[in-house]
């Protein structure tokens, strides 16, 4: 009769040990996910502050720099068609040289809270005449190129647009003359535009700024 060995015993493995670390690690997990979930919340809305704080910011800026360079009215009226017809809108230099023929920007003279946009014809020191649709300056022919195609429209169907003055009529001339620091300023649509034939020469210290561009509606933008 032969002796049977006895079996060697398995060694257990811990179930319920790993049973338990499971649960942990998810936890673990868990616990990590929510914590970068926060961060990026927290790095979000960080970022968004910062945003919002730029424009702002940026827009401030926008607005003392526009106080002191340009400003963007709105055209009211039809003194000045067909190049500007209400409610056009236009870029004003604050810091532009005022020539003649420059679309200037300004407080209308002894009109409270009324501004304008007109054409410098006149300059100071000059004396200014209009006879039969032709401009005078200082006793010389001037050619008023922008008014090419009204004045040929004038012309066939016999009308004069500009009717004849001189600066002697004018409210704030000097022997006829403009003096220093003001201007003489006329509408392009001649017939029906209230300028300085109406309320007299334009102070510099009331002009806001020179036009010289025409930005609103974007189809119509174009340099003045």
């Amino acid at each position: 009769m032969t002796t049977r060995k006895p079996r060697a015993l398995k060694k257990k493995t811990n179930n319920h040990q790993s049973t338990v670390s499971r649960p942990k690690k998810a936890q673990k997990r868990q616990q990590s996910n929510k914590k970068r979930k926060k961060q990026r919340r927290k790095w979000m809305r960080k970022t968004l502050i910062e945003i919002v704080f730029s424009i702002v910011i940026t827009l401030f800026l926008i607005y003392l720099v526009s106080l002191f360079t340009f400003v963007l009215p709105q055209v009211e009226g039809f003194g000045m068609t067909p190049v500007l017809r209400e409610p056009n809108r236009i870029f004003v230099n604050r810091l532009g040289e005022i020539k003649r023929y420059s679309l200037v920007y300004f407080h209308v003279p002894n009109r409270k809270n009324e501004v304008s946009t007109r054409r410098i014809i006149g300059m100071p020191g000059e004396k200014v005449v209009y006879k039969e649709d032709v401009l005078f300056i200082n006793d010389q022919e001037r050619v008023e190129r922008f008014l090419t195609e009204e004045l040929k429209k004038a012309g066939k169907e016999g009308y004069q647009l500009t009717e004849d003055f001189s600066t002697e009529a004018i409210i704030g001339a000097v022997r006829g003359k403009i003096p220093q620091g003001k201007y003489l300023v006329l509408g392009d649509n001649r017939s029906f535009a209230t300028d300085s034939r109406h309320y007299g020469l334009v102070d510099e210290q009331e002009i806001i700024g020179v036009a010289t561009m025409k930005v609103l509606p974007l189809h119509e933008m174009m340099k003045l």
